[in-house]
């Protein structure tokens, strides 16, 4: 069976955090007392102070797509002429390999 996790305000974030480091609470202590489970949250705060908890930051991140790299060119000739060379290359590969 599957451990089902709580979603905790930002509120009660901040305070358990707060509380661990302005008080000297404990993990543990802090921990039984809200009944949260997780200590990341103060590295968390450690790290992004106050705008920590502003966003949701669970799941996958999406990866930056690569693009592919346009030839610029100045004018449409130039253009049309590199199209050609691509066409009569990929002419000349498909002879080779017989396709």
């Amino acid at each position: 069976m599957s451990e089902k996790y709580n979603k905790y305000s930002k509120e009660t974030k901040l305070k358990a955090v707060k509380k661990h480091l302005n008080d000297g609470f404990s993990y543990q202590t802090i921990a039984n007392e809200m009944n949260i489970k997780s200590k990341t949250q103060v590295k968390k705060f450690k790290e992004l102070g106050d705008t920590a908890f502003d966003t949701e930051n669970r799941g996958r991140t999406k990866g930056v797509k690569k693009r592919r790299t346009k030839n610029n060119f100045s004018s449409l000739e130039e253009e049309v002429e590199y199209l050609r060379m691509e066409v009569e290359y990929l002419k000349k590969l498909k002879k080779i390999t017989g396709r």
